[in-house]
Formats: structure tokens, C-alpha cells, sequence
């Protein structure tokens, strides 16, 4: 009797341990794309993110699975958050927020140089994904021949393409490519639609999980150019708001919960998995432009430019 009271005690320790392991020391508002905010809810459907161990699940993404190993790696290194998510496209990516501490963390990585712009506003994370490792396709619509048939840098001249000053690296990438013309765009669903429909020849995106290599949406079908893909030659961080009153709590937490992931492999297996380290263009060509490395000009439009 005295050795089960025993184990009733230990497990019931047990068990309370593991519940305070997962109660979060506070709740902050964090912006996010209503787009991305949608994949997300149904990605983690009625699970809890704490126990997401695979994500091999269609229609997956980087910045879902960024959102994920954020709260993953918080919890890990001792300081869990409950993040109450605010669907706002006009602030997501403001660096404003940052700089006035109105937003802790970004639960979307963000470029290195971006990062280090900020870097006497906000405390820079450990790279989550290196510099060399972030490659996007190219997208175009179905019936697109003349982007389709890419195969060298030569190849873009009198091309037209899409993305926003929002996507730093991208639009540098694409400021040294001989286009016709580069139209800004701050919605990327309104930049599909364009390309979908003939307007713009083509849009640069990750590759998804499998082939074949393509987006379909109410309206929407692109196809990704086959056997090239582009650099896009910088790293991705989160970034913490030193004037948050949690800022260096939760950068600490972060940093540990961070290493402890990269130790177990799963910052690599979890960004495998949704596609963005894709096996099966390892032997693509890479079409880089010369110029690239270039200093990067400052956006006049400081509200967005992650």
C-alpha cells in the first residue's frame, strides 16, 4: 500500500511537471499574414504546436514551419509563450513594431541584412537557415513557353516579373536580372493571379514539397521552371525587440531552445520535410547574377522589409 501511495506521488509530480513545463509565462500579440496565419491553423488543426514532430504535410511552408520551431525552441530553452496571432498584412513585417518594442518576437525568420539593419533595436537569433541554402523557383503560368524555356541569365532579357520591396532579397535578386520590367506588388496573392494570368511572365517562390513543382488556387495555376532555381544569397533569423519588457528572457530562451533543435537535427529534418530543402533539385542549375553581392540600397519605405 505504501509503495503504491508512493508511485501515486511520483506519478502525479510527474505529471505536474510536465504541465508546468508547457504553461506559458505570458501572452503577446504577434501580427501575421492572414494568408500564412490560415496555413498555419490548418496545419496544427486541434493539436497542440508542442507536439508537431513531422511536417510532411501538404501544402506546408517555410513560414509555417517557422512558426512552429519558434514556439518549439521557446519552450524548449525554459520560456513558453502563448502567442494570440492578429491576422494584419499592413504589419507584419513593419520594422517599426521592432524598433518601438510593440512586438517581442517575429514568428517569421527574417533576412540577415535586414536583421542587422535593426541591429541597435532588436537581439538577432542564431541563423536558422544558412547563407547559400535558400533557393526559390521560378514560376510561371502553364502556358508561358518563353519563360518555361529558361536556362541561362541571358534568357530573362525582355521578361517581366513580380514581387514586392517588402521581399528585400528578392527584389535585389531581381534588380540585376535584364527584365523588362519588375512590378511592385504588396500582396503575394495578387502577384500569382498576374503571373496565372499572362500579365507578368513570371514570380519567385519556394519550391513545394514534391513534384510536380506547381501552385493551384481558385483561379490560380503556375508552374515552376524546370531544372534552374535561383539564390537568393542570405541567411534567416528571428529577431527579439530589445525595448520589449521580455526581450531578454525570451532571447535567451530562444538561443537554447534554438541550439537544442540544431543539436537534434530538426531545424534540417523540419525545413526537408514541408520542401524547402528539396532533394530533387539538388542538380538543378543555379542562375546567379554577377552583380548580386552588390550593397543593398535602403528602402525608402522602412514599414516592411522583411
Amino acid at each position: 500500500m505504501l509503495r503504491f501511495c508512493c508511485w501515486l506521488a511520483i506519478y502525479g509530480s510527474l505529471n505536474l511537471n510536465s504541465a508546468l513545463a508547457f504553461e506559458p509565462v505570458a501572452v503577446v500579440d504577434i501580427p501575421i499574414e492572414s494568408t500564412v496565419y490560415d496555413d498555419y491553423r490548418r496545419f496544427i488543426g486541434s493539436g497542440s504546436v508542442y507536439d508537431i514532430q513531422s511536417f510532411d504535410h501538404a501544402g506546408t511552408r517555410r513560414d509555417v514551419v517557422d512558426m512552429v520551431l519558434v514556439q518549439q525552441a521557446l519552450q524548449l530553452g525554459g520560456y513558453p509563450l502563448q502567442f494570440n496571432f492578429v491576422p494584419s498584412d499592413s504589419s507584419a513585417r513593419s520594422v517599426q513594431l521592432f524598433v518601438r518594442g510593440e512586438v517581442l518576437i517575429s514568428v517569421d525568420s527574417v533576412w540577415g541584412k535586414t536583421a542587422h539593419s535593426l541591429k541597435p533595436h532588436v537581439y538577432i537569433s542564431s541563423a536558422v537557415i544558412e547563407r547559400g541554402d535558400y533557393v526559390a523557383a521560378i514560376f510561371t503560368s502553364p502556358n508561358n513557353q518563353k519563360t518555361k524555356s529558361i536556362r541561362q541569365l541571358s534568357d530573362f532579357s525582355g521578361l517581366t516579373a513580380v514581387s514586392s520591396r517588402a521581399f528585400a532579397e528578392d527584389w535585389h535578386l531581381l534588380e540585376q536580372l535584364p527584365l523588362r520590367e519588375l512590378r511592385d506588388e504588396y500582396n503575394w496573392s495578387s502577384m500569382a493571379m498576374l503571373v496565372s494570368r499572362g500579365w507578368v511572365d513570371f514570380m519567385l517562390a519556394p519550391f513545394p514539397q514534391h513534384r510536380p513543382f506547381g501552385y493551384q488556387a481558385p483561379g490560380i495555376e503556375l508552374v515552376a521552371v524546370e531544372g534552374v532555381k535561383v539564390l537568393l544569397d542570405d541567411s534567416r533569423h528571428f529577431i527579439v525587440a530589445k525595448k520589449h519588457p521580455l526581450a531578454e528572457p525570451v532571447f535567451a530562451a530562444l538561443q537554447q531552445g534554438l541550439a537544442i533543435l540544431r543539436r537534434q537535427g530538426k531545424l534540417t529534418s523540419a525545413y526537408q520535410e514541408c520542401g524547402f530543402f528539396n532533394p530533387e533539385i539538388t542538380h538543378w542549375t543555379v542562375l546567379r547574377p554577377e552583380s548580386v553581392n552588390s550593397p543593398v540600397a535602403k528602402p525608402q519605405n522602412t514599414s516592411a522589409d522583411f
